[in-house]
């Protein structure tokens, strides 16, 4: 597992920041019984242990002061080996990759709608999933029947507003 992290201050009245964080599996081997060897089901899977991906990836970033704030957010899923009993209903060795990106801007609203000796708080978001309307990759083997890999948020591009009280 590798992350980066970055902020720095004072830039255009507020911070800016950016992280990454990248998840490696060089093998995951699998002993089902015994007396058999074990078996790498990243680079040659049984179907024993489905979902393993040999990379996987979150990223972000954004900038905020103590009023505002605006970012992005973004995932990335490699793509999955599948056994070779697979093979021929998903005319592929594999599943392909995905990317996601997501939007946000967020607000405090407690100084428009709080008396300004208030120690209570109040704050917006809206926010933005999917902002590409990226597709699932196909899966023919998936377990509901939707032929899909779904690595997120099955309903795609979704739009969400959100109110945050403190107190």
């Amino acid at each position: 597992m590798a992350t980066f992290d970055y902020a720095r201050q004072d830039v255009f009245g507020g911070t800016f920041g950016i992280r990454a964080r990248l998840v490696y599996f060089h093998k995951f081997t699998r002993e089902i019984f015994p007396e058999e060897p074990g078996i790498d089901e990243i680079r040659e899977p049984s179907g024993s242990a489905p979902g393993l991906l040999k990379y996987r990836a979150t990223f972000g970033g954004g900038w905020s002061t103590k009023l505002f704030a605006l970012g992005f957010d973004g995932q990335y899923f490699h793509s999955r080996r599948l056994p070779q009993t697979e093979w021929n209903f998903q005319g592929a060795r594999t599943i392909a990759p995905y990317w996601q990106t997501d939007l946000y801007a967020q607000a405090d609203l407690g100084h428009w709608f709080l008396p300004s000796e208030s120690h209570y708080g109040l704050k917006g978001q809206i926010r933005v999933n999917n902002v590409f309307k990226k597709g699932y990759p196909y899966y023919a083997n998936e377990a509901s029947g939707a032929g899909i890999q779904p690595y997120g948020d099955w309903r795609g591009r979704t739009l969400s507003l959100s109110l945050t009280a403190e107190f």
